[in-house]
């Protein structure tokens, strides 16, 4: 789609904020690290990130509360995904009442794993009953699609619907 999509870590830790903007750039993602709520919750004012990555205990509050906050009044666009070392029941399900798209535990053990969880989150769809996010297809190769296929939500939505279409409008003309 031209540019990298745009992850704002927040975490007080500077080892995990290390990890993960090692993780993410190397993936290909634009990585912005803000290491309290103030510093993400400027960031958030002043431009858009597709994903917001919060740890949930931060020294100036809880990272729930920004996710809440994104989640209800923020962006459609804009997916959170919850991260923290003291997980409980109770955060975790409070994280899934709010629909983050995920909830970390750290350590991360397997960065492949975590990655793969980013990744869906990012490329997934949301499915509009469950609001859960799907895996990443390769759109290009799945046969059941077609040029009736509609892309209504996800991030970057507008976007991939565009490729998509383009896609299937190219194919048309090679088989004519």
């Amino acid at each position: 789609f031209g540019q990298a999509l745009s992850i704002l870590v927040v975490d007080d830790d500077p080892t995990i904020l290390a990890l993960l903007m090692k993780l993410l750039e190397g993936a290909g993602f634009a990585v912005v690290l803000a290491d309290c709520l103030a510093k993400a919750t400027a960031l958030l004012d002043a431009r858009r990130f597709d994903l917001v990555l919060v740890d949930q205990e931060l020294p100036d509050g809880n990272g729930l509360t920004l996710a809440r906050d994104l989640l209800e009044y923020g962006s459609a666009d804009c997916e959170v995904m919850v991260m923290s070392a003291h997980a409980s029941i109770h955060s975790t399900v409070e994280a899934i009442r709010l629909q983050a798209a995920d909830f970390l535990v750290k350590p991360f053990d397997q960065r492949d794993i975590l990655l793969a969880r980013i990744r869906r989150v990012v490329f997934g769809a949301r499915d509009p009953k469950t609001g859960a996010c799907g895996s990443v297809v390769d759109l290009f190769a799945e046969q059941r699609l077609n040029h009736h296929t509609e892309v209504t939500g996800g991030v970057r939505a507008e976007e991939a619907a565009k490729q998509l279409s383009g896609f299937f409008a190219d194919r048309r003309r090679a088989v004519n």
